[in-house]
């Protein structure tokens, strides 16, 4: 059997993010975190990536700029998703040049 928390995606230099919560709702996957904790180890250029795998063998993903700010959020967009549908959320950050990565986090999810 995987345990899918002691999994890692990627492995890496980089700050890894730290979720502040993580929702399914009727649009989706959200995941919030702190910007501001990251800075100066990471740069608002760097990229923080998501991915869950459905029971459907489906790959969600989504990734943005890591931005600023004490709440920053990022959406998996999926209607309709039921929390027993995913198997695994993941998040991990890629430098602005792709050069690097940080250890990937398994994220537990709220519904």
């Amino acid at each position: 059997m995987i345990s899918y928390p002691l999994m890692l995606l990627s492995k890496g230099s980089l700050t890894p993010v730290t979720i502040t919560e993580a929702t399914i709702d009727a649009e989706g996957i959200t995941l919030s975190y702190n910007a501001h904790v990251l800075i100066p180890e990471l740069y608002s250029t760097d990229e923080i990536i998501a991915c869950a795998l459905l029971n459907t063998d489906e790959l969600l993903t989504a990734g943005q700029f890591i931005g600023s700010g004490p709440i920053v959020t990022l959406q998996m967009k999926y209607p309709d998703l039921q929390a027993e549908q995913v198997v695994c959320c993941y998040v991990f950050v890629r430098s602005g040049d792709g050069g690097k990565v940080s250890d990937s986090v398994w994220v537990a999810l709220n519904s």
